[in-house]
């Protein structure tokens, strides 16, 4: 399978990008919730950033009183997305691939036809 590498360097860009586009938003934002595995680095990274706390506990899955942000490193078919999005969750990702399911309410980058390797992931 052919791969395109993102970066330490991409990452941290794509999430201070991220980090910017979310406070011009101007959210009212209680918890910021990654999915695992992909989501919880970038997950963490705003949470730092935005100094909001991290949600551990899915919010699918249980009562969560405030505004949950959902975060994923990609949106690449969407299905692992959907049903957050079917629940007016707002969720934001680094990539989104053109022709998902769900298109995230922002992303920094379009994904392409090549698998996209995170710098946390082995080959």
């Amino acid at each position: 399978m052919d791969t395109v590498s993102c970066t330490w360097n991409q990452f941290e860009k794509g999430s201070l990008l991220l980090a910017e586009q979310i406070k011009q938003k101007n959210w009212d934002t209680t918890f910021i919730f990654g999915i695992p595995r992909g989501g919880l680095i970038l997950a963490v990274r705003l949470s730092h950033l935005l100094d909001i706390p991290l949600l551990i506990k899915d919010p699918l899955s249980n009562e969560v009183i405030g505004n949950v942000l959902i975060v994923d490193d990609i949106s690449d078919s969407g299905k692992t997305l959907l049903s957050y999005k079917e629940k007016k969750y707002r969720i934001v990702t680094l990539y989104c691939k053109k022709g998902s399911v769900t298109v995230p309410d922002l992303w920094i980058y379009q994904k392409k036809e090549k698998w996209i390797l995170f710098p946390w992931e082995k080959k």
